[in-house]
């Protein structure tokens, strides 16, 4: 049976800059601003809290600075968030967001808040499911895509998906590439 192996590398002292200076701080207190980055903080934080947080300012700022999103976009339920994935795609041209392999199969697709069956997503996808995806493309209007890769970037789902769920109910009017257009704004 094979040992796992841990190795450790050295960090040169002069990239470590936030260590030092904590160390000279007797409080958090003494700063006037902290960021983060939600994906690489030294913050422990609660992933689904701080996807509700975004979401609902999404949402408010769709409400308020985009026109012809329905006040029933603020009417889903907190767990909404929970299909904020890391790593899932936005297909604008069949509008629906996926979730790929990294040998770019279609391994899960939702529509709105519903999830595909396997035979939706091959009639859609074919038989191999293959989705042409470039991992290092965020976005690409040409093909059709936006990835959301980061903790910063799922809530950004959420947002779709409810938008995808008030055109099945004939209250919104917008393509895939105008909903990503709005989220982006």
């Amino acid at each position: 049976m094979e040992e796992h192996i841990r190795v450790h590398r050295e960090v040169p002292k002069e990239s470590i800059h936030l260590k030092n200076e904590l160390k000279s701080l007797s409080q958090l207190g003494d700063f006037d601003v902290i960021g983060f980055d939600a994906d690489h903080t030294l913050i422990r934080y609660n992933v689904k809290d701080l996807a509700v947080m975004i979401d609902k300012c999404f949402v408010s700022t769709l409400c308020e600075e985009c026109k012809g999103y329905p006040e029933e976009i603020e009417n889903f339920p907190e767990d909404a968030v929970d299909i904020a994935l890391n790593g899932v795609v936005f297909d604008m041209n069949n509008e629906r967001l996926i979730k790929i392999s990294d040998d770019s199969k279609v391994m899960r697709a939702f529509h709105g808040f519903t999830e595909l069956e396997d035979d939706e997503i091959t009639e859609i996808y074919g038989p191999e499911r293959h989705f042409e995806f470039t991992p290092w493309e965020f976005r690409n209007r040409e093909k059709g895509f936006a990835g959301f890769h980061t903790y910063f970037d799922s809530p950004g789902i959420v947002v779709i998906a409810k938008m995808m769920e008030l055109k099945k109910k004939g209250l919104l009017e917008k393509t895939g590439k105008e909903m990503l257009e709005d989220v982006y704004t």
